[in-house]
């Protein structure tokens, strides 16, 4: 699995020194139309996905000295939107998971975070929680 691609990666270039988490699926509809399969399906995807790569590099990331983890997310991490609740709370779970990361990750470090965070937003409004977070406007991202 993820691991498994990932040894490989470091075997074939020597190292891993940067990983971007930037997938990111969604399932509109309202509440009460998602289902289970879809809620997977995107919390797999989105805050799984992240989880289970940044486990697997972590160790070589933090072994480099200079590596960086960058997760991205979405504003609507803070602000929600209707119709995208599962999408909404994916991020967010990838927001916190990042903050709780900088932390835990590499706590001795400085600068502290080896994990950061770009969150995606329209027209660049700044995020409410400035601290270690990126915003960056969706348009310079594709979006």
């Amino acid at each position: 699995g993820v691991r498994a691609l990932m040894q490989a990666a470091a075997t074939a270039h020597g190292s891993i020194d940067v990983l971007v988490n930037n997938a990111g699926i969604n399932r509109v509809g309202d509440f009460d139309q998602i289902t289970d399969a879809m809620w997977d399906d995107v919390v797999d995807t989105n805050l799984k996905g992240a989880f289970n790569l940044v486990k697997a590099v972590q160790r070589s990331i933090l072994k480099s000295k200079c590596g960086r983890i960058i997760n991205v997310a979405s504003e609507l991490a803070y602000l929600g939107r209707a119709g995208n609740s599962v999408y909404c709370a994916s991020k967010g779970g990838v927001l916190s998971l990042t903050r709780s990361w900088a932390r835990e990750l590499a706590p001795d470090q400085d600068p502290r975070p080896v994990v950061d965070l770009l969150v995606a937003a329209n027209g660049g409004r700044s995020a409410l929680d400035a601290g270690q977070e990126i915003v960056i406007p969706a348009e310079l991202l594709g979006g």
